[in-house]
């Protein structure tokens, strides 16, 4: 698979980059830079939480 999953309103853009949500088990973050494509930044909610509580992103956005 080549980028997110990305479900509901889980996609925002700010600055040069791009804030992903994803519906999946693992790395539910990822903030990509804009112009290049490149990932840069990955941020996962499955090491924090009990493992029958998994977390699957429907919305994201920067803080404002």
């Amino acid at each position: 698979m080549i980028g997110p999953t990305i479900c509901g309103d889980s996609i925002e853009v700010h600055d040069g980059y791009v804030l992903t949500g994803q519906y999946e088990m693992e790395k539910q973050l990822q903030m990509w830079n804009l112009s290049t494509g490149e990932l840069m930044e990955e941020i996962s909610f499955d090491d924090k939480l009990p493992s029958d509580k998994p977390v699957k992103v429907y919305s994201a956005q920067f803080q404002k």
